[in-house]
């Protein structure tokens, strides 16, 4: 039985020619473009009163590129504080509490900050795009912060105390929906 595949492999080793037979070259895609790297967002949340907390009240919030954007942002939002908009306003409602990180180790590039700000008596439910994203804390004018893995200061707790980043671990890691500072 005649093969014209063979006679025609066979022709063309006798000449010197090689080529692949039954088979196209595939074109080349371009390759895809490398992902834009991540742009690090600063949020600014005002705290809230424990007992508005605890009946679910949601912080306002401001995020942009810096945490001073942000802060301003937060400040037209409020009318300078969330405190003066509800007719409460408390005098050192401008402190930063805490910072919290989307990052185990703390502040890196690429990475999101959540700036709280208010004072050490209030607490505040996680925005929901931010819940169980936190994984370190850095405290500011509170010595510490307790950290609650579910909403309204509810479920299991925690206690960052100390300086620097302190990073959470176990279930706490990526595991909070509210907090309570000064605790």
């Amino acid at each position: 039985m005649f093969d014209s595949r063979s006679a025609v492999a066979g022709l063309a080793v006798m000449s010197g020619v090689t080529a692949s037979l039954g088979s196209s070259t595939p074109a080349t895609a371009a390759p895809a473009p490398a992902p834009a790297p991540h742009v690090t967002q600063y949020c600014v949340v005002q705290a809230l009163p424990v007992d508005a907390v605890r009946r679910g009240e949601q912080s306002p919030v401001s995020c942009a590129a810096s945490p001073e954007a942000a802060a301003a942002g937060l400040d037209r939002r409020t009318g300078g504080s969330s405190f003066a908009a509800a007719g409460a306003f408390v005098a050192a409602a401008d402190l930063w509490l805490g910072i919290m990180y989307d990052n185990p180790n703390g502040p890196t590039a690429g990475w999101d900050e959540w700036w709280v700000r208010g004072d050490c008596s209030l607490a505040g439910n996680v925005r929901a795009d931010w819940n169980d994203r936190i994984s370190s804390v850095q405290l500011g004018a509170c010595s510490a912060v307790k950290l609650y893995t579910g909403y309204n200061l509810s479920e299991d707790s925690t206690l960052a105390k100390g300086s620097g980043s302190l990073g959470l671990y176990g279930r706490f890691d990526n595991s909070t929906s509210s907090m309570k500072f000064g605790a």
